[in-house]
């Protein structure tokens, strides 16, 4: 969904080639990218559980599948050196063997967290922001979302008459 002044942003995930794309009404939560990035600094410090080395593993085996231009290549080898190297690289060193600015590792890092927040978390990842929908349109789906919900109730009510 494109238009005229719409950011749209792709996310990568799984499986490999299928996109998501937020032109506004969806948005990643931030506290979900936060905790993305709490693990990692806990994983980087030794200090994760066996569960969540499960959890960032496969994050990180699906986001190396879905990485399917260069900007998403980088941001994932950025991020195995940031934090999975055994010794991690700081973002200076990373930037020297990119030949890229350290400005671009933090955005790569950056861009990274948010694509295994989504190979997390899933949905919950996402948070509806409806600052930018016209009021009207906005009006509408509290509508159609009540009247869906009123119909599934009343199916579950008849159904257990």
């Amino acid at each position: 969904m494109t238009g005229e002044g719409n950011k749209v942003e792709k996310y990568h995930v799984s499986p490999p080639g299928v996109f998501f794309e937020s032109c506004g009404i969806l948005a990643l939560n931030e506290a979900r990218k936060k905790d993305t990035h709490d693990m990692l600094r806990r994983y980087k410090s030794a200090k994760t559980s066996d569960q969540e080395n499960r959890i960032l593993a496969e994050a990180m085996k699906q986001y190396q599948l879905s990485a399917v231009d260069e900007t998403d290549k980088r941001a994932f080898a950025v991020l195995l050196l940031s934090y999975f190297s055994d010794p991690t690289l700081t973002a200076f060193q990373i930037s020297e063997q990119f030949h890229t600015n350290k400005r671009t590792v933090f955005k790569d890092i950056s861009k990274g967290v948010e694509a295994l927040s989504v190979l997390i978390f899933g949905i919950d990842a996402f948070t509806m922001s409806t600052e930018e929908l016209p009021p009207a349109l906005y009006d509408t789906i509290c509508k159609c979302i009540n009247s869906e919900l009123r119909e599934e109730v009343e199916k579950c009510l008849d159904s257990e008459m």
